[in-house]
């Protein structure tokens, strides 16, 4: 039987790695690796894989013994078998948080290299989440892949099983002097004897009909090796990975957008100076918006937050005072609503991870590892208003999302859903004015004749925008 002992110890050894992962985030956006860039940028892949690996594994067992213990219910008491069934749910929910953590760092390292594959990203989204590494010889075959073969054919691997948005394949491959991904791969692994493993990698690049063909290459375990490389060979990949350092030293996509223009991280700045001092504050953001920070004990390792019996975040702790509440209530307005949504810190589709923002670090870390939890409570009314002031209306029944009509000169423009628009405020931070805007100046191209008259549009929000 699964013990808490055993979870415990896996999750904190995962973090174990987990952290040593984020402190080669950190030094690298730093520029402080100098020497140990090399080195410590093959070793991320393999101790990150390493520890989802083994998080995996558990998960695995977790439901496996689920199953016997069903095929056995009929001789068991009832009560022992909903409160084991309920003991190991409670265990499998702590592993695939943790998972998760770790699938948060990796994404934080592969969207560096996708942030301008928009077609390429796209693609791997449209396919359904690969929740969990492989099992048996293939999973083997691609942790020791990760291992042996950080480069291959001059090409950075990036490992698509510590990503929760690679779906395409198992690696992608990136051109180290472009930044730019050139392929990707798939692995197939096979027993050569009794000490090699023997993997076939196939590279295509999805929708590039105009590409070679693809094709398949045999490799071992003996096939490469950093440490043999050609004098010439290790000048070009020092070369390259300076290059590539350049690239990410002092990273923030803060420097090239005014971010705080068009979002309310200045409020979110507010609100970690406060927490640095306190285990609960809150930041008012705009007209109708209030973010929420409850910080855990930072001295706990991650298995004692994730095993907690009292799993400190519920929705009553998440529902903000009703003197706070009050804030953003708007009393000319019947459709006051209060939404509650937490922050979104890693990757999300059409957005940038918090890490690569000019943001506190610190904060960022605390809240990728589950010690600090930042909502956020709106209230759309005030965001209705602002529509239709600026010409749209805005049609809400109590048992339907809200949607909006915009009607031109010449056409009629619709949205079935405001909930990507509502969305980018509450877990991103974007101003309702840069909402409005995103929706508006479209419909304002067309009435200029700037843009063509399409039959739908797709907007930032993942939203659909039908024009009649």
């Amino acid at each position: 039987m699964i013990s808490r002992r055993q979870v415990a110890r896996l999750i904190d050894q995962a973090e174990e790695g987990y952290l040593h992962c984020w402190s080669f985030l950190e030094r690298l956006k730093a520029g402080t690796l100098g020497s140990l860039l090399i080195q410590e940028i093959f070793n991320f892949q393999p101790r990150l894989a390493g520890s989802i690996f083994s998080l995996d594994q558990l998960y695995r067992e977790i439901e496996a013994e689920k199953k016997r213990w069903i095929q056995k219910k009929e001789s068991l008491s009832v009560d022992w078998f909903r409160r084991r069934m309920k003991t190991l749910d409670y265990y499998r929910e702590a592993v695939r948080e943790a998972l998760a953590i770790g699938k948060d760092i990796g994404d934080t390292l592969a969207w560096f290299f996708y942030q301008n594959e928009n077609d390429l990203l796209r693609r791997h989204l449209e396919q359904p989440e690969v929740r969990h590494t492989p099992p048996g010889i293939g999973g083997f075959g691609e942790l020791e892949f990760v291992k042996k073969m950080p480069i291959f054919d001059r090409k950075l691997v990036i490992y698509h099983g510590i990503t929760s948005f690679l779906r395409i394949g198992d690696i992608s491959l990136v051109d180290m002097e472009t930044l730019r991904v050139s392929s990707v791969a798939e692995l197939k692994t096979r027993q050569a004897d009794a000490e090699n493993l023997s993997i076939t990698i196939v590279c295509y690049r999805p929708g590039n009909e105009s590409a070679s063909p693809s094709q398949a290459m045999e490799v071992t375990q003996r096939d490469q090796n950093l440490a043999l490389l050609d004098p010439t060979a290790k000048a070009r990949l020092v070369r390259q990975m300076r290059k590539m350092e350049d690239a990410f030293t002092g990273y923030s996509v803060d420097a090239n957008f005014d971010f705080d223009g068009i979002t309310h991280h200045d409020s979110l700045r507010q609100l970690i100076g406060k927490m640095s001092r306190r285990n609960m504050a809150w930041e008012k953001a705009g007209d109708g918006l209030l973010l929420i920070g409850i910080r855990k004990n930072r001295s706990k390792g991650l298995s004692v937050m994730l095993l907690s019996r009292s799993r400190a975040y519920t929705a009553n702790r998440r529902l903000p005072p009703g003197s706070i509440a009050a804030r953003i209530h708007n009393e000319a307005s019947t459709e006051n609503a209060l939404l509650l949504s937490h922050l979104k810190f890693g990757f999300d589709p059409g957005y940038i991870p918090a890490f690569w923002l000019d943001l506190d670090l610190d904060f960022v870390k605390d809240v990728m590892f589950r010690r600090l939890r930042v909502f956020s409570a709106y209230n759309p009314a005030f965001l209705f208003k602002k529509l239709r002031a600026n010409g749209f209306t805005v049609i809400w029944d109590s048992d339907q999302a809200p949607r909006i009509e915009y009607h031109g000169a010449v056409f009629k423009a619709s949205l079935d859903s405001l909930v990507g628009p509502v969305k980018s405020i509450q877990q991103h931070l974007l101003r309702e004015e840069t909402v409005i805007k995103i929706l508006l100046d479209p419909l304002q191209g067309i009435e200029s004749g700037e843009l063509p008259r399409f039959e739908s549009m797709s907007l930032f929000f993942d939203e659909r925008l039908s024009l009649g």
